[in-house]
């Protein structure tokens, strides 16, 4: 499942959890084993678990990150799929900067413009589209207004207008736009 689609947050979620558990058993493992074969902790394979502490590690910042993650809901899902209409469109974005994290359940590319809908009342609406805005222009995407709603029923009816110009933006402008926003994102 590419990043994007509907229910990728919660697929990935899944993986890392099972890939952080699998790391954590090997590594504690590998060393309770060594020692009680042993019988001291000065051999290779505490060594070598001791390496794998730091991959291990990054496995269980994953799955803690993922966990905090939440999709795009299956009520949203349904009342945005009869709006999407012929947008470029992605679902289950997590932005992460180093200061905050902003779900946005729903979002599309339209010319000028980038509209989300994020489910998150504690997500800051300002700070998300900044966020969005800075990196569009430091990726030589310049000139796209930002908004993001956290009312469903004002993100549908902006959805609707979009839908009612039926302007598109050109193929390689859409890759570039998405792919910005699927590399900011988890």
């Amino acid at each position: 499942m590419k990043k994007g689609n509907y229910g990728y947050l919660e697929k990935r979620k899944r993986r890392a959890i099972l890939l952080a558990a699998c790391m954590f058993l090997v590594t504690v493992g590998m060393f309770a084993a060594a020692r009680i074969y042993f019988g001291t902790n000065k051999n290779v394979f505490s060594l070598l678990a001791a390496v794998m502490c730091l991959p291990t590690g990054k496995f269980i910042v994953d799955a803690v990150m993922y966990c905090r993650a939440r999709g795009c809901s299956p009520e949203a899902r349904a009342a945005v799929k009869v709006h999407k209409g012929r947008l470029p469109r992605a679902y289950d974005l997590y932005l992460t900067t180093y200061s905050e994290n902003y779900q946005i359940s729903h979002l599309v590319a339209a010319p000028g413009l980038i509209v989300g809908y994020t489910e998150d009342p504690a997500c800051s609406l300002k700070g998300a589209e900044a966020h969005i805005r800075k990196m569009m222009e430091e990726n030589d995407l310049p000139g796209y207004e930002v908004k993001i709603y956290r009312t469903r029923d004002k993100y549908l009816a902006r959805l609707d207008q979009l839908n009612a110009k039926g302007e598109l933006l050109p193929p390689e402008t859409v890759q570039d736009i998405m792919g910005l926003l699927y590399s900011i994102s988890l």
